[in-house]
């Protein structure tokens, strides 16, 4: 990360929601070095460790039994980020300004930015450092928003099955989550028997009324 450049020392706020590719290498927060180290020491609270979906693995020699109003659920939860400031880091490299997550390392980089210019007077040696009235500021505005976390998975393996409760594994999509999450990030669920195995990967699934073998399901949902 230009080890001998003056990003070496200061510190950087980086956005760690942020995320690509640069000379084929996956970045976090700036392509500028590997930050993912100090991604992972980030502190999460116990809400936010369990709010991903579970997973639930029913195998019987005989038969697997769900009665009339119980659940299994694997639903995935949702972290509600309250609005705010956030602190923005700019570098400058040959006189323009870049985000952290603009800034490749195929550049020259002349520090950070702060919204000030310094004049050096020839004659005299003196230096004065002004503030720009129309300088980015350090900061940005965020408003609150909700952001859905991925759903868990059941797989039920048995000869027969009768399954007259509910399979649960929805998700929930905030207003930010525009594009469809991999498949990974879904519920799933498999049924394996003594017909076809059952596997699927909906982003809402339910099961109900379920009796027989795998194959002679009812699902309703997405």
């Amino acid at each position: 990360m230009q080890r001998d450049g003056l990003l070496r020392g200061p510190t950087l706020n980086i956005d760690t929601r942020l995320y690509g590719q640069y000379n084929g290498q996956t970045w976090v927060g700036t392509p500028l070095g590997d930050v993912s180290g100090y991604v992972a020491l980030i502190e999460r609270s116990i809400g936010e460790l369990t709010t991903p979906g579970g997973t639930v693995r029913l195998s019987a020699g005989g038969s697997i039994v769900l009665q009339q109003g119980a659940k299994i659920d694997v639903s995935g939860g949702f972290i509600n980020y309250q609005a705010g400031l956030v602190p923005v880091t700019r570098v400058i490299s040959d006189g323009f300004v870049y985000t952290l997550d603009q800034a490749t390392p195929d550049r020259i980089y002349s520090g950070i930015y702060d919204g000030t210019f310094t004049v050096t007077s020839l004659a005299y040696g003196l230096s004065q450092t002004y503030s720009h009235p129309l300088s980015l500021p350090g900061t940005r505005w965020e408003d609150r928003y909700t952001q859905g976390v991925r759903g868990g998975s059941i797989s039920l393996t048995a000869p027969s099955m009768a399954l007259d409760g509910q399979l649960l594994g929805q998700t929930i999509s905030g207003e930010r989550q525009r594009v469809a999450p991999p498949a990974g990030q879904l519920g799933s669920h498999c049924l394996s028997g003594a017909g076809p195995r059952q596997c699927r990967l909906p982003g809402v699934f339910a099961y109900a009324a379920f009796r027989g073998h795998p194959e002679w399901g009812r699902e309703a949902g997405g």
